[in-house]
């Protein structure tokens, strides 16, 4: 990771990645687990989340326990269900408590409910401790890693697949996980594999969707590396995908207006929402150059982590939009599986329309940052991006 990204990531303020995890865990219907964890439950947590639980979810009658109380208070009140969900080590608090309660269910949030939920809403899923553990080499074998990085509308891509029958995208790195490993410490990336590995069904070709804001919060909050991932890719034979925007003013301009939202994308914002997103709700400039930096230098750093691997295609989302079929001919030969019998388009378009004033949000930003930079638009456009003309040509 390279000073620049580390410094942004450094400079997040703490309120605020609690604020963003809250608000992706309330969309995902934390508040409706809670509220059926049953009468003999409790949430042992840190009290800074705690508090805003209380200020935000008034509703919730679980008792909240503080991490420094959770065994005193557990063999006192005799809770058979805990939810665990802490900034630090949350994973040996677990095992502490399990070791000491092995009669009760002890939920860890970060490493059992989120990985056992790959789609909303949030249910509590089965706790399995004695299993047999399976190679992650051998669990990801069926799998190809589509790397990208945020609002570059790799979902579309992802949903095309699915829909030919390429393979289905579970949201295994979704903005819950993301917002919580941006919350946590001492992060550890092979025990959150292992355990999605349990509730993923990985017998057939499977996607998995690794975006860059992501991987840079597990380069930077655990002792995970771009070696150990390079090596990991080549033993188990992994195919990766890179998906690129050619077009960073609007990636950005989209990155920066769904930053604080529940979604990830604007590919999976809820119907309801569509008319109104964009009502009251600009552009932030600062946080949209902050986006910019970290997505370049990301982008720069995993260019050169892909030259030293065996198996990439790069794919950018004006070449897939403009001629999905050609794209899809040459991925069934990289991906050497059999071609479907028909190719079924996707509509490009349908976000971008449904979302009222989406594209004018767009536009804005993008002008905003061309007078900022002395630039101007002359008569023919010659500052005008493939975006816009692809829109205008819609029209």
């Amino acid at each position: 990771m390279t000073n620049l990204t580390r410094q942004l990531i450094e400079t997040v303020e703490p309120q605020m990645q609690l604020k963003r995890l809250l608000q992706s865990l309330r969309f995902w219907s934390w508040g409706r687990l809670l509220s059926t964890a049953g009468e003999n439950a409790c949430l042992v947590s840190e009290q800074d989340f705690i508090d805003l639980m209380k200020k935000e979810i008034d509703s919730l009658t679980i008792p909240y326990i503080h991490r420094d109380q959770a065994i005193e208070a557990i063999s006192k009140e005799g809770y058979k269900r805990v939810i665990v969900l802490v900034k630090k080590n949350e994973a040996r608090l677990v095992k502490d408590i399990r070791a000491r309660f092995p009669d009760i269910e002890v939920y860890s949030t970060l490493y059992n409910i989120i990985p056992g939920n790959s789609r909303h809403p949030f249910n509590l899923p089965d706790i399995q401790l004695n299993y047999k553990e399976k190679p992650l080499l051998e669990t990801f074998k069926n799998v190809t890693l589509v790397i990208s990085s945020p609002a570059s509308d790799c979902e579309y891509f992802l949903q095309s697949l699915e829909e030919n029958g390429f393979g289905k995208a579970p949201h295994i790195f979704n903005k819950p996980f993301k917002n919580m490993i941006e919350y946590s410490e001492h992060f550890q990336v092979s025990r959150f594999l292992k355990s999605a590995q349990l509730y993923q069904e990985c017998d057939e070709h499977m996607f998995i969707h690794l975006q860059s804001d992501v991987l840079n919060q597990m380069l930077f909050r655990s002792n995970f590396s771009f070696k150990q991932l390079r090596k990991f890719i080549s033993k188990a034979g992994i195919k990766v995908i890179y998906f690129c925007r050619r077009d960073k003013l609007a990636q950005t301009a989209i990155q920066a207006l769904i930053a604080e939202r529940h979604m990830r994308s604007i590919w999976h914002m809820p119907p309801q929402q569509k008319g109104t997103f964009c009502k009251t709700r600009k552009v932030n400039n600062e946080a949209a150059w902050r986006f910019m930096l970290e997505n370049m230098d990301t982008e720069a750093r995993l260019e050169g982590f892909f030259n030293k691997l065996p198996a990439v295609k790069m794919i950018t989302l004006e070449e897939f939009r403009d001629a999905n079929e050609n794209v899809m001919d040459n991925l069934v030969r990289f991906l050497e599986i059999k071609a479907p019998e028909t190719i079924k388009t996707v509509p490009y378009d349908t976000p971008y329309e449904e979302i009222t004033g989406l594209v004018d949000r767009i536009t804005e930003f993008k002008r905003n940052m061309i007078d900022r930079m002395g630039l101007h638009i002359n008569n023919k456009g010659s500052l005008s991006t493939e975006n816009e003309a692809y829109f205008k040509g819609r029209k």
